[in-house]
């Protein structure tokens, strides 16, 4: 099997509330959440994608890389996101925000991760079949990255 990282206490809390923050009053809704158990919005910032890009490096696998996606997924209310693959990741990073939740552990393959705030799972998007399991109290929030190896083509 492809290996799958767990980076614990990767961010700070306040980091993490700093992100929180931001993609909450920046992020775009993502129109797929009307089809879906999930809720989701995108980040559209060229500067914020370098921000990230920037908190990811010691932790990428690539020495050359790009940031293809970059969301913010809330989770309440039985909310969770089936098991699926990502399309444009060859490797995902998903770091939990938020703590005082029950539920919404992380699956990769069989394998559940039970993720505290500040800690970040890294695996390959597209080859790993994930998700999260629903959430049934409290407040779940994760921003998740997409990278693909090698420099952006502009084309």
């Amino acid at each position: 099997m492809e290996s799958v990282n767990v980076y614990e206490k990767f961010l700070t809390n306040e980091i993490c509330d700093d992100i929180l923050k931001y993609a909450k009053s920046n992020f775009t809704l993502d129109e797929r959440i009307v089809y879906s158990k999930w809720h989701a919005s995108i980040n559209h910032d060229k500067n914020y994608t370098k921000h990230i890009c920037e908190l990811i490096t010691p932790i990428s696998p690539f020495k050359t890389f790009h940031i293809s996606w970059i969301n913010l997924t809330e989770y309440e209310n039985n909310r969770e996101l089936d098991l699926h693959y990502d399309e444009r990741s060859n490797r995902t990073f998903t770091i939990v925000l938020t703590d005082n939740y029950t539920g919404g552990d992380f699956i990769v393959e069989d394998q559940i991760y039970n993720l505290n705030k500040g800690d970040c799972i890294s695996f390959n998007g597209e080859h790993l079949l994930h998700g999260v399991r629903p959430v049934t109290y409290g407040y779940r929030a994760a921003l998740n990255i997409w990278i693909k190896e090698g420099a952006q083509n502009l084309l």
